[in-house]
């Protein structure tokens, strides 16, 4: 249950993440902002763009979580109903160091990767992580 309720963490993280992304962008355009150039880091150090970008991630790292919880609890059935709550704090333990450090190191090489004048702009529509 601790797992499913991570998962929803995550859907609530990435669902905020785009609902502010998408009224970032509809200002910008109304605003006739659209055009500024932006640098890649600018892009990325933005709340909401991180929070989409974060967040999708997230939600896959989640399902997949899900998805081994829920092959554990139909193939081990009678190990699995043994297993305490601690199981779970240590699996979302594991995913969430584990995504905090993947997390890190593709954030630092968007800062370290882009050129400082790359052909973004203020809407930062492009893909701003590495590829």
């Amino acid at each position: 249950m601790l797992v499913v309720a991570g998962l929803c963490a995550a859907d609530l993280i990435y669902g905020m993440g785009t609902l502010l992304l998408n009224a970032y962008r509809v200002a910008i355009i109304i605003l006739g902002l659209h055009t500024y150039p932006a640098t890649a880091w600018k892009c990325v150090t933005m709340p909401h763009i991180f929070m989409a970008k974060i967040g999708g991630q997230l939600t896959a790292m989640m399902n997949l979580a899900v998805s081994v919880d829920r092959y554990f609890a139909v193939a081990y059935p009678v190990k699995y109903l043994k297993l305490s709550i601690n199981y779970a704090k240590i699996s979302l333990g594991v995913i969430f160091v584990y995504f905090l450090g993947s997390s890190t190191i593709m954030i630092g090489a968007t800062y370290f990767d882009e050129p400082i004048f790359a052909a973004y702009t203020w809407l930062c529509v492009n893909a701003v992580f590495p590829r």
